[in-house]
């Protein structure tokens, strides 16, 4: 029913605001990441092992339509598009990546498209996303998970409040049944934004000195 409906409209989401930097735009001026991390806040990923649930299928199909609606880049990349055209996310596809030298050229030059997100609902979106990472969910939806995550650590204080929340320890303890094709790459990026914040590598080196 509802579950369905909510899935179906954010997978369409997800397409439209690949392919359409306005509609990312209009989307952001009429609350998408609101109401994607409210809906997200509500629902309960420790349901999943707790109770033997499923990940509802919406859930998977919003982290995906944030993380899309994030993107500065504005060129279609074909590999993400051959992606959202087929039916569900599968396991068993190709990883959901960008090229990461050209959207490091853009978020260097732009930074991250804060104009469709306020620092607040990034840090909400990290703290949920570790608490799915927390839960080890399955691959399907810990890739779309960690495709986001991957995208909001490329700011800073973001970096920092995933580390703070032991996501770096979730990431690198996660089984081989929440891993994807392309794990080790969204892995590694997620690590290097973490490690490229100042401060996070200052913390690190006095850690070293004390120890």
């Amino acid at each position: 029913g509802k579950s369905t409906l909510l899935s179906a409209l954010f997978h369409v989401l997800a397409l439209i605001l690949q392919e359409d930097a306005i509609a990312r735009e209009l989307a952001s001026k009429n609350g998408l990441v609101k109401v994607a991390s409210d809906l997200l806040f509500q629902w309960d990923s420790g349901s999943v092992g707790r109770e033997k649930h499923e990940v509802p299928k919406w859930a998977t199909t919003a982290f995906l339509a944030v993380d899309r609606l994030l993107q500065v880049d504005q060129k279609l990349n074909p590999e993400i598009a051959e992606q959202l055209k087929k039916d569900g996310i599968s396991s068993h596809q190709t990883p959901l990546s960008i090229d990461e030298d050209k959207q490091n050229e853009l978020q260097s030059a732009l930074g991250l498209s804060s104009k469709h997100i306020e620092m607040k609902e990034q840090k909400r979106l990290i703290e949920k996303a570790c608490s799915c990472i927390r839960n080890q969910l399955p691959s399907e939806t810990m890739h779309a998970v960690l495709q986001l995550c991957s995208t909001l650590t490329k700011t800073h204080a973001v970096a920092v409040q995933f580390l703070d929340a032991g996501g770096l320890s979730l990431l690198l303890s996660l089984p081989t049944s929440c891993l994807f094709p392309g794990f080790d790459n969204i892995a590694a990026t997620i690590i290097r934004h973490v490690l490229e914040d100042p401060q996070t590598l200052q913390q690190a080196m006095e850690f070293e000195i004390r120890h």
